[in-house]
């Protein structure tokens, strides 16, 4: 098959096992799209070891896979945000220079905009920037949260936005971020590029290893939170659920249990000593499949972040009834909102877990409701045509 173009795509970790949403997204897009692009893998990672066991995976769907360790730290710019410092390494750039010399690339691909100190101003080579999430917003609403931190979240919108107007064409995942970015920088070309959120099914292959996995709960009384506690806004969501929130639900109803799964999510992780008997902090599974389909209430309890929620598509595609914050329901689209139990005090969430746990009518048509909105959520397909389009659309002259 003729390739349909060259890519040099710069990311943060690789895309194998596809554990969290970041990696589940870049994935999906990988597989389906590497049989029709030339796609040259290049990550900045801080789990180094770990990923380059992944090398022969990626080769299955791209021409080459290149990783470099992260070097976090300030160096002399101690003002950057702390996202654009995790990715430190001074090797990047002149290898970028020198694939590009001997490479005949037709655009780069970046995902996040704190990768972009890395690309040099290379004439010719059209740039994508793939925004997950509106990263100065996440800063802002965790800094609401958790207090003042030494890089304050305008410095953040300072570089973000600067990355944004190097970019040739600028990507979203959800069409909030779309509009976000269109009111501060009018002149940009955006594209809404989302994820889809049908890649689980009750017949995956891993579902059946998966299954023992998870404990034996009551019916009608399974509470489930999934999320990558590597990852600022999730870990923070994990330690506020079992702190605050899950507590208060436990009161009022005695038999409840709670799931708890993803990359970190164990006493370690989270850096736990004990947790109740009600919880069960499962980590890493295979397939999320048995673990949803054990699931009456879905909560995520996100109080900053930003982007599109995977585990809110995931739970959605389950037909779990949800529980979430405004956070958590961000850039699912109005539809899909109406069918979701929301708030963003603790009182709220427990109020609105409590209620469905214990109405099983309730249960039943919060359920009904995520059924008939599903149809207004994008399938991979979808979501894979998409990014063809704006990949194809940075072979044209308009995107150099």
């Amino acid at each position: 098959m003729t390739s349909a173009g060259t890519v040099l795509y710069l990311t943060n970790q690789s895309a194998y096992p596809p554990h969290s949403g970041g990696q589940m997204r870049e994935w999906q897009f990988l597989s389906r799209l590497g049989d029709r692009y030339d796609i040259h893998f290049l990550a900045i990672t801080p789990h180094y070891d770990r990923d380059v066991r992944t090398v022969d995976a990626l080769l299955g769907h791209c021409a080459s896979a290149t990783f470099f360790e992260a070097a976090p730290g300030p160096g002399d710019e101690p003002d950057l945000p702390d996202r654009v410092l995790q990715y430190r390494c001074d090797r990047v750039a002149d290898h970028i220079s020198r694939f590009l010399a001997t490479h005949s690339v037709d655009f780069i691909h970046v995902e996040g905009y704190f990768l972009m100190r890395h690309v040099p101003d290379t004439p010719g080579t059209p740039i994508l920037l793939l925004a997950e999430n509106i990263e100065y917003a996440l800063d802002r609403a965790r800094q609401e949260v958790v207090g003042a931190e030494p890089v304050a979240w305008t410095r953040t919108r300072e570089v973000e936005q600067a990355a944004w107007r190097r970019a040739d064409l600028c990507g979203t995942v959800s069409v909030d971020d779309a509009a976000v970015l269109r009111h501060d920088l009018p002149t940009a070309r955006i594209r809404w590029l989302p994820s889809g959120c049908d890649h689980i099914s009750a017949d995956d292959p891993l579902a059946a290893e998966s299954a023992g996995l998870v404990p034996p709960t009551p019916r009608g009384r399974t509470v489930t939170y999934v999320g990558n506690s590597t990852w600022g806004p999730s870990r923070d969501a994990a330690l506020y659920l079992l702190g605050e929130v899950w507590p208060q639900v436990l009161a009022e109803v005695p038999d409840a249990r709670l799931l708890v799964a993803g990359s970190g999510q164990d006493p370690d992780g989270l850096g736990l000593t004990a947790v109740d008997p009600s919880v069960h902090l499962l980590g890493v599974v295979p397939s999320l499949a048995p673990v949803l389909a054990a699931t009456d209430v879905f909560v995520c309890p996100n109080r900053f972040g930003g982007g599109v929620k995977a585990k809110i598509l995931e739970a959605l595609h389950a037909g779990c009834a949800v529980v979430s914050t405004s956070f958590g329901a961000q850039g699912v689209g109005p539809v899909v909102q109406e069918a979701l139990l929301t708030g963003d005090s603790t009182d709220e969430l427990v109020f609105g877990i409590v209620r469905l746990l214990r109405d099983g009518t309730l249960l039943d048509k919060q359920r009904s409701l995520v059924r008939d909105a599903i149809h207004t959520l994008p399938t991979w397909d979808e979501a894979t045509d998409r990014m063809h389009r704006a990949w194809t659309e940075m072979r044209t002259p308009a995107a150099g």
